[in-house]
């Protein structure tokens, strides 16, 4: 069954979803660009009001319950404008090429087999979950604090205060928290399943190669599929650089302070309000683990890729002829050691999870220090 992109125009700017082969094409149409172009100035409108009121609270009215909350929609919405322009404005094309990369019409059963999973796999196909959990956790958060300054409706003047302008800010809010919920559960869900197919084909290669019976029948046949799968995961990866780099930083800085100024305000409330403490903390693991998992993944794509050339050479000298022998040798050699890049300045780097959570236990001790002093 193929459905048009005009059906749904709120899907990716591609021309055509086929979900009995669970493929797109991609093909910009001037329709979706525009509705995407108008939900990013929304939310760049709103990202202005966010760091306004951020840093009223900061410099001018400190309220410890509402501090949380400024700097996460701060953060989360810097987020979301990143990956919104880099997936449906800037490079649609490279989108569409991450999703077709793990979506795999072989691979495509209809079913999921939950038993066959790990837990950090199980983790990953949590995360649309949020897209309910975290607008009922922002309604009820707005629904205790009405009158709080990081909403819209906390910031009108008593004359303006009415009942339906209550309720009207209240449903804007929450269907603006709707739209950063699916953008932030697509772009964690859209980097973690690239990874785990990343590793999944590295795996499967390192596997190839290492078993006993690799020269049975045909070595050169195996070098050359082997070779070809590399090369092909070297320059997905390196396209997904091109276009994602700098969301995987944001990303990446937006895991580690939100995880930080959410454990810490939990325990600083966790005597005045439970309900904020519970929040608190369940953003805070979510933002934890997703750091965890990402980190994980992503360091070991470039080990998994100079294992497999090293096991790739060791065959060549086995299997190969003088002839052929530095051809093969020059063609594995050229496969570059790439990685996911992190920004344009460095990649990601080995951080396990109890580093990271030593990380963040002590700055998150340093943030209760300084406000048990004030």
């Amino acid at each position: 069954m193929v459905m048009s992109q005009s059906d749904m125009c709120l899907n990716p700017p591609v021309s055509t979803v086929d979900r009995e082969h669970a493929k797109i094409s991609w093909r910009v149409s001037k329709r979706c660009q525009l509705i995407w172009r108008c939900i990013l100035w929304m939310s760049i409108f709103r990202w202005i009001y966010a760091i306004v009121k951020c840093t009223e609270a900061v410099f001018l009215d400190f309220n410890m319950k509402d501090f949380p909350v400024h700097i996460t929609l701060t953060s989360v919405y810097s987020l979301c404008i990143l990956w919104m322009y880099c997936c449906f404005i800037r490079s649609p094309d490279i989108m569409t090429l991450v999703v077709n990369s793990f979506v795999k019409a072989e691979d495509y059963k209809g079913a999921i087999d939950w038993k066959s999973l790990n837990l950090q796999e199980m983790l990953v196909l949590q995360l649309p979950f949020n897209i309910v959990i975290f607008p009922i956790l922002y309604l009820i958060l707005l629904l205790l604090e009405p009158d709080s300054k990081c909403f819209i409706y906390g910031t009108m003047s008593l004359y303006w205060e009415s009942n339906w302008l209550l309720y009207t800010s209240i449903l804007v809010e929450v269907l603006l928290m709707f739209l950063l919920a699916n953008i932030c559960s697509f772009s964690s869900f859209l980097v973690l399943m690239f990874l785990e197919r990343c590793t999944e084909q590295i795996r499967k290669q390192s596997w190839i190669l290492g078993t006993r019976r690799f020269g049975v029948s045909r070595p050169e046949n195996k070098i050359r599929i082997a070779y070809r799968h590399c090369r092909q995961l070297q320059l997905t990866i390196q396209l997904f650089n091109l276009g994602f780099s700098y969301g995987i930083f944001l990303l990446k800085i937006h895991s580690i302070a939100t995880s930080i100024v959410m454990y810490s305000f939990a325990i600083l409330l966790s005597k005045s309000s439970l309900i904020l403490t519970a929040i608190y903390f369940t953003t805070g693991i979510q933002c934890s683990l997703l750091f965890s998992i990402m980190f994980q993944k992503a360091f070991s794509i470039p080990v998994g890729i100079l294992a497999c050339k090293r096991r790739m050479l060791n065959w060549i000298k086995v299997f190969t002829t003088d002839q052929t022998e530095q051809y093969y040798y020059r063609s594995v050699r050229s496969i570059y050691d790439v990685g996911i890049n992190v920004g344009s300045f460095h990649k990601f780097q080995r951080v396990s999870t109890p580093v990271f959570l030593d990380y963040v236990i002590k700055f998150s001790a340093r943030v209760l220090i300084a406000f048990s002093k004030a």
